[in-house]
């Protein structure tokens, strides 16, 4: 089955990039620039350059960035050549290719355009495939390459991060409390924000974590992590809520189907038995008030995330209402939107399987 939505995530990639200081525009008006830096044969690396951009497929791209790197590896527009090809790779859910491309790119071209920005995209990646002490000496690299640049405060987000997936909330709270002090913005302090509220309650400090999501909540009211903020001061002092179980023909992400749910094992063969796909699913959040779940699914949408919806389920005492994202065919492309949720807009996400009949024309 073809994804739905594989070309939007790699819209949205490039989309978040480009926010955060990317290389598209620039790029263009380097390969439409004359000649006078680069040899007169440089024209032609530029006329494939433009081609790869004006191409409506990935793989047409792809075969014009090699073309470039295959012959003109010294042109200016080398290092970004196979920083598009990386995070073509990446935008695809191909992230160990994207790693090595981007390590490539800091090996051959360490002085270039792109080194940075590969720098920081390199620890992304490294840090979505759970290499955290690398991902952690990438960031530190492109701190320490440019102290005030916007890539180094992504970087240091990106260094508390770390800290939290190790597990040292003390460390991963100074990190961002660091961040708030330092490097006052509105995109960095409302992801700090709401990274610090969660992880004090991880260390059991309730009172300074409700009033961060009381600061989020009137601060960034429309944005994702303000919707979080509102959603998780109503439910308190509940705990932080654990996503519901899957639904019948559900099954998360890593786990065997069947075991001991033989109902969901019957379910899922009684599928299998017509036409079916399988498909992956991003939760996004899971609410008890529904309207909670209205204004994340206005906040998403407006971001132009795919197929953002929300599914009611009032199987167990109290309803759940879930904001779901997209409907990709391979696990790989739902972890490559979850690492563009995860990286623009702070949202942690559950992926599931589903198995679902094929629509009939």
């Amino acid at each position: 089955m073809d994804s739905v939505c594989g070309k939007t995530t790699a819209c949205l990639i490039v989309g978040s990039f480009v926010l955060m200081g990317g290389w598209g525009a620039d790029s263009r008006a380097r390969a439409q620039s004359s000649d006078a830096q680069d040899p007169p044969s440089a024209s032609s690396a530029e006329e494939i350059f433009r081609q790869a951009l004006a191409s409506e497929s990935a793989a047409e791209a792809e075969r014009a960035y090699e073309l470039l790197l295959e012959r003109f590896p010294e042109h200016s527009l080398a290092d970004d050549a196979l920083f598009a090809l990386a995070m073509q790779h990446y935008s695809l859910g191909y992230q160990r290719t994207s790693e090595r491309e981007f390590s490539r790119l800091l090996e051959q071209y360490p002085e270039g355009n792109r080194a940075e920005d590969a720098g920081y995209w390199d620890g992304v990646v490294l840090l979505a495939l759970g290499q955290l002490d690398a991902a952690m000496d990438r960031f530190s690299w492109v701190i320490d390459r440019g102290p005030s640049s916007e890539k180094s405060t992504w970087a240091r987000i990106g260094i508390a991060d770390c800290f939290r997936l190790k597990g040292d909330f003390p460390q991963a709270a100074r990190a961002y409390e660091e961040m708030l002090e330092r490097f006052p913005s509105a995109d960095l302090e409302s992801t700090a924000l709401h990274q610090l509220a969660r992880v004090y309650e991880r260390l059991e400090d309730p009172a300074r974590a409700r009033s961060l999501y009381i600061r989020l909540s009137e601060s960034y009211p429309d944005t994702y992590q303000g919707v979080q903020a509102t959603a998780r001061l109503a439910d308190w002092p509940q705990p932080l809520r654990i996503p519901p179980e899957a639904d019948s023909l559900e099954t998360e992400a890593g786990e065997e189907s069947g075991g001991g749910a033989s109902g969901n094992a019957q379910a899922e063969e009684h599928v299998r038995a017509v036409e079916s796909q399988e498909i992956w699913i991003l939760q996004t959040g899971a609410f008890a008030v529904e309207e909670n779940a209205e204004r994340l699914e206005r906040v998403l949408s407006a971001r132009g995330y795919p197929e953002v919806r929300i599914e009611t389920n009032d199987s167990g005492s109290e309803p759940f209402h879930r904001v779901l994202v997209g409907r990709f065919s391979t696990r790989d492309e739902g972890e490559t939107m979850a690492a563009v949720l995860r990286q623009r807009d702070n949202l942690e996400t559950h992926i599931f399987r589903r198995i679902e009949p094929v629509p009939k024309d």
